[in-house]
């Protein structure tokens, strides 16, 4: 049977505060194990990497610290948030599109997305951000740690058009702007409070599991400190020196 908005309207209105909850009491200790597991998940694809490469070396992350407030922490879960929240929008967007027959799983949809899609790749993106891994490429003279390049391709996948787009498919399926605009509050109430929820709570322990992982890495890689002189230097570049 085909979905259509017009169903939903004349269906049971969902519990949206007891939908959320329950989708950060499952999301929470989901991420958490996701983030665990990544640790060494990402060890054992950087190990088999770095047999071919030998590009990999450690610089201390100087931006990872601990957040002596609870604010401080909050506001990183705020900015960690817009990504994976125009990502489910995107992913909305995509299945109204071409398989619009899986809005029947209603909230169980919504709440795979957040806990299990994003509980995959969001941990293992971050923690490897906020690890002390770089590439040095001196050919190239490029100094780029890792993970934030899987980042920018997370952010140029999810784009701000993602929320434009999910809103304009709607209007095209028969339903006017007033009712287009309800729909879209209504997603975010029930998806975006449990990212901020779930997020806080992984962002507690995330150090740890980012310590764990450098821990792993100190065992393959060597660790470097990058020094940039400024002046009248008559032969600049990139120099990579050996220090027994």
């Amino acid at each position: 049977m085909t979905y259509t908005w017009q169903q939903s309207k004349r269906e049971e209105p969902i519990n949206f505060i007891y939908s959320a909850i329950e989708t950060i009491l499952l999301g929470i200790p989901a991420w958490i194990s996701l983030g665990f597991i990544s640790i060494y998940i990402i060890y054992g694809i950087v190990y088999l990497l770095s047999l071919f490469k030998k590009d990999y070396y450690l610089i201390k992350n100087t931006e990872i610290t601990s957040f002596r407030r609870r604010l401080d922490l909050f506001l990183t879960t705020l900015d960690m948030t817009v990504t994976p929240t125009l990502f489910i929008f995107g992913v909305l967007n995509f299945v109204l599109n071409y398989f619009n027959y899986m809005l029947n799983y209603g909230i169980y949809l919504f709440m795979f997305l957040l806990v299990f899609v994003l509980g995959i790749f969001m941990p293992l993106i971050n923690i490897i951000k906020d690890s002390d891994l770089v590439i040095i490429k001196k050919d190239e003279r490029l100094v780029q740690p890792v993970g934030k390049t899987l980042l920018m391709y997370l952010r140029g996948i999810s784009g701000l058009t993602a929320l434009l787009g999910f809103l304009y498919t709607l209007i095209r399926i028969n339903l006017n702007l007033y009712d287009s605009l309800m729909v879209l509050m209504a997603l975010l109430t029930v998806i975006y409070p449990p990212i901020i929820a779930i997020c806080f709570a992984y962002n507690i322990v995330h150090r740890r599991f980012v310590k764990r992982l450098n821990n792993l890495f100190e065992k393959r890689f060597k660790r470097c400190r990058m020094i940039i002189e400024i002046g009248e230097i008559k032969d600049s570049g990139i120099i990579i020196k050996e220090i027994m």
